[in-house]
């Protein structure tokens, strides 16, 4: 089987302090495709083109690339021409420069170190490097060889612990067209609408209105198609008009269709047909070593195993708070990995998820921690699925905010419907979120952490939360170029887990206990320390031959004893001085107040209190 995987597995594990935010973002494919496919890909969905290796920084980088992810590569890679020779194999042509005129095409060679430069056929199928892919989600995995639907069905939760491609929006058609025209040999790949149901459970709405983008259009054509109708767009009476007896009928995107405009669009077939396969891509959700979980600002205590990484319904992957989870607030960091989108690019991330219990105004939906420093403040964009709200604010120090919220479209949820929620960031302020494919908070400005000021590329942290509500992620893409970071060197998670990290060398040993205040004066060099019996014994270092000159009057001793009798007679003198300025006061408070500054008779009653009577017989009360 040859298979691509893009975006979410290239990785580099780069140490906390690492120069890692820089522009050498490469972004590697796992699709197995030609040279002239792999650089149209680069260009056309990237904007960008194949990786030119030309110093030892970007050479590292790529070897990196390839040892993190080994599981996923099956042949070489695909680079760039302009090469430096540095890494050529022996025997290979020198880049751009040969004596018969012939072109030559290189790969970096993957069977094992050292991985070096070799050139290949034009038409050899293999992996490619882009300079980057920022700004782009990739939530397709195209697999070559040709099966029957159930078949792949099988292909794609056998490699992915997925299912056959769903489709949901316009952008998710774009992807997976431009996935499926790279792969694709004339035979179509399919994807995973059979009966007009998806596979994975997704409801069909995109595509719903037949003979029409996303389909051909005269598509769907069916044996019994009397009974159907292109107006038709509820999914409910197009799968209620399919005849028992009829034949199933899969679907898949088709190069082309005698007769309609367009390639590269929805067919139907018969499910026995052969054609390459389109799986949906493993996402975020499916690896749970990049994940950590934040302490809960409730005073419940929070561990790993609150979040159940699982393979779900169907085999398929995601990830699940416990069932009682309704009752408590739960977060879950992506940890371990930045996104790099460069260039303007905007920052997107896109769940899938499901409510399945709320308690108490119960709330799910992502979290971006954008500052690493601070476990406690955070944006939250969120579904309120009690007052049917998508809302959106922030935590700062860990105090709530509304920034801004709207009515969904639908008036109540369904507990266990899919929800999708997609977040835009751009120009680092500007913020669009969309709930089931509508746009419901608009070009909102707001940059609670001075983003815009740094001009940062990177993503922060993406996380996923839970107030009070039970859930269940099924898919989480981020888009951009992924860094794989280890999670437990990241200062978020250091400073979530209250861990230092400083970068100042420990000590040797801890001292036994805290001073109770500094000395008076510090030495000019360290005391040495020794330790006899658990007991600290203090050396001095070797006396001076004359006296220091720190003092100007008198010697070390006496002016250490003067100052601290100084210090003592001020912890004494300034209650005193206080209690007697207090007392002062109230009395001359007390008299005023009692005789309102004139000589009218009163009568005490108790202590702080009188009565004043005064020519209006007005009661005046301390």
């Amino acid at each position: 089987v040859q298979s691509a995987y893009f975006a979410d597995v290239v990785c580099v594990v780069l140490p906390v302090g690492d120069t890692y935010r820089n522009n050498e973002s490469f972004f590697l494919s796992f699709d197995t495709v030609a040279f002239f496919n792999a650089s149209r890909y680069c260009q056309t969905y990237c904007n960008s083109e194949l990786a030119q290796i030309q110093s030892e920084a970007q050479y590292q980088r790529v070897v990196s690339q390839i040892e993190n992810n080994g599981a996923y590569i099956s042949s070489d890679i695909w680079i760039g021409s302009n090469l430096t020779s540095k890494y050529l194999a022996d025997g290979e042509p020198v880049p751009s420069s040969s004596s018969s005129g012939d072109v030559h095409y290189y790969v970096v060679k993957t069977d094992g170190a050292p991985y070096q430069w070799a050139s290949r056929m034009s038409s050899d199928r293999h992996h490619f490097l882009c300079h980057s892919c920022h700004g782009q989600i990739n939530k397709y995995v195209g697999v070559t060889d040709v099966y029957d639907y159930d078949d792949a069905n099988e292909v794609c939760l056998t490699i992915f612990n997925t299912s056959v491609a769903s489709i949901t929006n316009n952008d998710d058609m774009f992807s997976a067209r431009m996935t499926c025209r790279e792969i694709d040999d004339n035979n179509g790949c399919w994807i995973g609408l059979k009966n007009f149901e998806w596979n994975d459970g997704t409801p069909f709405l995109y595509g719903a209105a037949f003979n029409q983008y996303p389909w051909f259009a005269s598509r769907p054509q069916l044996q019994n198609s009397n009974v159907y109708e292109a107006t038709i767009v509820s999914p409910i009476s197009q799968a209620a008009a399919i005849p028992a007896d009829s034949m199933d009928t899969c679907t898949l995107i088709k190069p082309s269709n005698a007769g309609d405009l367009g390639e590269y669009l929805w067919d139907n077939e018969v499910c026995s047909a052969s054609a390459s396969v389109l799986c949906n891509a493993p996402s975020e959700v499916c690896d749970s070593r990049h994940w950590f979980v934040v302490d809960t600002f409730d005073g419940q205590d929070s561990h790993t195993s609150d979040w159940t990484f699982n393979t779900g319904a169907h085999g398929m992957c995601g990830v699940r708070t416990p069932i009682d989870a309704f009752h408590h607030e739960h977060t879950l960091v992506l940890g371990g990995k930045q996104f790099y989108n460069a260039n303007e690019a905007v920052l997107t991330v896109d769940m899938t998820y499901r409510i399945h219990e709320i308690g108490v105004s119960g709330s799910a939906g992502l979290v971006l921690f954008l500052d690493e420093t601070r476990c406690d403040s955070f944006y939250y964009i969120g579904y309120w699925p009690v007052y049917s709200v998508l809302f959106m604010g922030t935590f700062i120090d860990g105090e709530w905010s509304f920034i801004d919220w709207r009515k969904t479209p639908f008036t109540t949820y369904q507990m266990g419907d899919d929800l999708a929620l997609k977040v835009t960031l751009s120009a680092d302020q500007v913020w669009n979120v969309y709930l089931n494919q509508s746009l419901l908070l608009e070009n909102i400005t707001h940059d609670a952490f001075g983003r815009h000021l740094q001009n940062s590329a990177w993503s922060g942290h993406i996380g996923i939360r839970s107030v009070n509500t039970s859930m269940s992620v099924q898919t989480l893409f981020v888009s951009g170029d992924a860094h794989f970071l280890n999670v437990y060197q990241q200062k978020l998670y250091q400073t979530c887990r209250n861990i230092s990290y400083s970068s100042l060398s420990p000590t040797v040993m801890p001292t036994q206990r805290p001073t109770i205040r500094a000395a008076s004066v510090p030495t000019n060099a360290p005391i040495k320390q020794r330790i006899v019996n658990e007991i600290q014994v203090y050396e001095s270092p070797a006396p001076t031959p004359q006296p220091t000159d720190i003092y100007e009057h008198g010697n070390t001793n006496e002016s250490v004893i003067s100052a601290q009798y100084w210090h003592l007679s001020w912890l004494i003198g300034a209650p005193i001085f206080l209690i007697i300025c207090c007392g002062v006061v109230m009395c001359a408070v007390h008299y005023y107040c009692c005789s309102g500054g004139e000589e009218y008779e009163y009568e005490p009653r108790h202590y702080g209190e009188c009565d004043a009577y005064g020519p209006n017989s007005v009661d005046y009360r301390l």
